[in-house]
């Protein structure tokens, strides 16, 4: 956990952004752009077409620079 703040392993990344936003709303505000920017990637269709090949690079510069304190 990173300043108390686990998840568990059935708790999706929206699940996980409700939480935050009840139990720790400062976490949340930083932590929504964050998961977004994964469920973007992450569970787009198959049939979207081709990602912009900025987006995996945008999204783990993203993951590099959040902090929780």
């Amino acid at each position: 956990t990173k300043a108390g703040v686990s998840h568990a392993p059935s708790e999706g990344p929206m699940d996980l952004l409700s939480r935050l936003t009840r139990e720790r709303p400062a976490i949340a505000v930083r932590a929504r752009p964050v998961l977004d920017a994964y469920v973007a990637l992450r569970y787009a269709p198959p049939d979207a077409g081709p990602r912009d090949q900025t987006d995996l690079p945008a999204f783990m510069a993203m993951v590099r620079h959040f902090r929780v304190t």
